[in-house]
């Protein structure tokens, strides 16, 4: 349940399969879960847990927030029925500072690689983590700091969009300091800003002088 690396001041949706190994049978509101480092709590919301019969298995769900600063936290996940404690997870939990992605990559076939108001979305499977916005892209370069919300060495996918281009999107492990990524070449073909290539982006860019057009692909 609980990964050996974490980012200081995130929030983490953590799952893990509980199997009855009793004789009784657990059901909601006979049984709750708390988290800890040594005596303090940590705040944790728990999904309702699992109506579970002998030898029958199922999923606890938690939500937790992570203390705002980096070290070692002495983390145990402790499960309460009536008078019992049963120690579920206990482990060393390193918890670091946000780290960073930078992207380095091409703008059509130009000299040089910049632009402004970039934005670069991280996503755990479909479900958006972070959003940074207003990015500057220099000489191809552009850098998201302060990630949260990630397990380190995990796979995300990550999209950089950057106005006038098609989005880009890479998936891959980001790591607990700086991460570098490398998007396949932007493409210039977004006339009409909507995030994707259609029938608009034609009817658009026909209206535009056709200088304009070769330097989106090959200017400065």
């Amino acid at each position: 349940m609980l990964p050996k690396k974490l980012v200081a001041g995130s929030t983490y949706t953590l799952r893990a399969d509980m199997q009855n190994t009793g004789q009784g049978i657990l059901s909601v509101g006979d049984y709750m879960l708390t988290v800890s480092d040594g005596d303090t709590p940590i705040p944790v919301i728990v999904d309702p847990l699992p109506y579970l019969e002998p030898e029958n298995t199922g999923t606890i769900t938690i939500h937790v927030q992570m203390p705002n600063k980096t070290g070692t936290l002495q983390i145990t996940a402790t499960l309460h029925h009536n008078d019992q404690s049963v120690l579920l997870q206990a482990r060393q939990v390193a918890l670091v500072p946000p780290p960073s992605v930078e992207i380095r990559s091409l703008l059509g076939w130009r000299k040089t690689g910049d632009a402004s108001n970039v934005s670069v979305l991280v996503y755990d499977n479909n479900t958006l983590l972070q959003k940074f916005t207003g990015l500057s892209m220099k000489e191809g370069i552009v850098t998201a700091r302060g990630l949260t919300n990630i397990i380190p060495g995990n796979p995300y996918r990550v999209v950089i969009l950057v106005p006038g281009y098609l989005p880009r999107q890479v998936i891959g492990a980001l790591q607990d300091k700086t991460t570098t990524i490398y998007p396949k070449r932007f493409l210039p073909l977004d006339f009409s800003g909507d995030g994707q290539f259609s029938w608009a982006d034609i009817l658009v860019g026909i209206q535009i002088a056709p200088l304009t057009v070769l330097a989106r692909f090959f200017g400065p």
